[in-house]
């Protein structure tokens, strides 16, 4: 879609975004991951999620993807 916009050079790559407690968007995540998961396989996610908060080391990384290019003169 960029290239068909006239932009130049244009280069795509993956990205991660870290969320982490706190953030706006960590329920979000949290609930479309559970929603994926069977009921035992939920209970395992808890029990690690439980123990990675309290470590301190509790985090979620969304992929997105990311463009850039350049637009001519």
């Amino acid at each position: 879609r960029l290239a068909a916009l006239g932009l130049k050079r244009l280069k795509c790559f993956p990205q991660l975004v870290s969320v982490v407690p706190g953030s706006e968007r960590i329920e979000r995540y949290q609930q479309q991951i559970l929603a994926a998961l069977t009921l035992t396989e939920a209970a395992t996610w808890h029990q690690a999620v439980a123990a990675a908060e309290r470590d301190g080391t509790f985090f979620i990384a969304q992929p997105y993807h990311c463009a850039v290019a350049t637009k001519p003169d």
